[in-house]
């Protein structure tokens, strides 16, 4: 090999970051910026930008921060929904280890290099990074101890922690899994759904606390209970379709009718009692007057109240516009089951 061929030799992509985004270029150019150092130092690091149907497209405006190398976009000229936009980047990606951040996000100088280190350390797992959220209300604080922060000296970290805005995975184990499920085209579940995925195919869930990543968002009570109503009502129905286990751990199971087997009568219907008691919508009125008198601890408690029955309001929901979804079945796979057919989802859900 002459010193000019070893010089045109592209380097080996080692990693694909995966930055999935629809509007709001200034977002994107932020996160594009936070990675542009630590993959110069890397090398052999990839920064893709999933424009997920964005009007008008953003390459017109992140242009500037693009090479059509190392840091390039791929467009889907229609909205795909988020898992759509993180296939379509995994799709394009070069790298062995793809890594997943959110568009309004940044990425701590070191992020790529602790991912890098863990995906040598353990090759056959997948790794949740450490959101750290900039606003300093009692919501963010609330939003930045929840999900798998809230687990104390776990390694195995269970599939429903899967958290897909700061996390790393090799390829081909996103393969071997089924990608992101794309029939899930509202807020919520597609990574909660590959994580389950992920562990039916053997492969380990580990929380990484040194790679971080800063949520520049600017939430407010009104959009998380209207975000996840919207996942009880049209996220979960999706999940739990072909998937009892998935039910029964997120307990959507309590909305429907008991199985016999699970116990003694009271056993079965006394925690959908108290679950129909929860979710009734004057407790959430009393809940957000608390929140105006209450202290940062109780507040957690308040928060987890508005989510957990907003979820369960939004699937009691579609209870009663779709009937009861059957107990087993097989798993929605194909999208033309889900959106293509009026209906196809309610007649897939009910008992045949």
């Amino acid at each position: 090999m002459t010193v000019d061929e070893s010089l045109d030799r592209k380097p080996t992509i080692r990693a694909s970051v995966i930055i999935p985004a629809h509007n709001r270029p200034d977002d994107c150019v932020r996160a594009i910026r936070s990675l542009k150092v630590q993959a110069a130092a890397q090398r052999g690091v990839e920064v893709i930008v999933v424009d997920d149907g964005s009007v008008p497209p953003l390459e017109a405006s992140i242009g500037e921060e693009l090479d059509g190398s190392c840091f390039r976009i791929v467009r889907n000229p229609s909205n795909r929904g988020r898992g759509g936009a993180r296939n379509a980047g995994a799709g394009s990606a070069s790298g062995e280890i793809l890594i997943f951040m959110d568009s309004d996000m940044t990425a701590h100088p070191d992020f790529v290099h602790h991912y890098l280190q863990a995906h040598a350390r353990a090759a056959g797992g997948a790794f949740i990074g450490h959101v750290i959220w900039t606003g300093t209300s009692r919501l963010h604080r609330y939003l930045e101890s929840r999900g798998v922060k809230k687990l104390k000296g776990v390694q195995d970290v269970p599939w429903k922690y899967f958290d897909s805005s700061n996390c790393s995975i090799r390829k081909v184990d996103l393969e071997r899994a089924g990608y992101f499920p794309e029939g899930i085209r509202t807020w919520g579940g597609e990574d909660t759904s590959l994580g389950f995925n992920l562990h039916r195919n053997g492969v380990t869930l580990g929380y990484l606390r040194e790679a971080v990543s800063y949520h520049h968002s600017g939430i407010d009570l009104d959009r998380l209970c209207q975000n996840n109503y919207t996942f009880g009502k049209s996220s979960l129905p999706v999940m739990v379709a072909g998937e009892p286990e998935m039910a029964r751990e997120l307990r959507a199971h309590f909305l429907t009718a008991p199985r016999k087997d699970e116990g003694w009568l009271i056993r079965r219907w006394i925690p959908r009692l108290l679950v129909r008691g929860i979710i009734r919508f004057p407790g959430q009125r009393v809940v957000r007057s608390l929140l105006k008198v209450s202290g940062e601890r109780f507040s957690y408690l308040c928060f987890d109240y508005l989510v957990y029955s907003n979820i369960l309001r939004g699937y009691q929901e579609f209870l009663r516009e779709s009937g009861q979804p059957r107990q087993r079945g097989e798993p929605l796979r194909n999208d033309s089951e889900l959106n293509g057919e009026p209906g196809g989802l309610a007649r897939r859900l009910h008992d045949s």
